[in-house]
């Protein structure tokens, strides 16, 4: 859904549920928008998310969206939301659920980044 949405607004995109697959492309490639999505993610592989992330922050000059599971508040290793949050994502969705329409928030990210990295304008 994400995906069709930043396809929509004019994105390009880049796909993989494999974190060190996103790193590679991240030193090849400039990007400007991340999304993290925790909702499938085992808690096994989630620290390597959360590095991937933290990462992406590091880095600067990304807006990063985590989508978080539906049972946050359940998680052993804490809330995702919460370390989100504390991590400074430009947004977090609670779950993305399948009628949602990320479409808006695609189109409010282009404007930001716009607006970041093209400020005279």
């Amino acid at each position: 859904m994400f995906c069709q949405a930043a396809l929509t607004r004019g994105w390009e995109t880049y796909v993989t549920s494999d974190p060190h697959e996103a790193l590679k492309f991240m030193c090849r490639h400039s990007i400007k928008l991340a999304l993290i999505d925790f909702q499938d993610v085992s808690e096994a592989n989630s620290d390597n998310f959360r590095n991937l992330a933290e990462y992406i922050k590091w880095v600067g000059g990304v807006l990063l969206v985590v989508n978080g599971p539906v049972n946050d508040s359940q998680l052993q290793d804490g809330s995702v939301e919460l370390w989100a949050r504390q991590l400074g994502a430009w947004s977090y969705l609670p779950g993305i659920l399948p009628q949602s329409d990320l479409t808006d928030l695609c189109e409010q990210a282009l404007q930001v980044v716009e607006k970041l990295h093209h400020p005279q304008r």
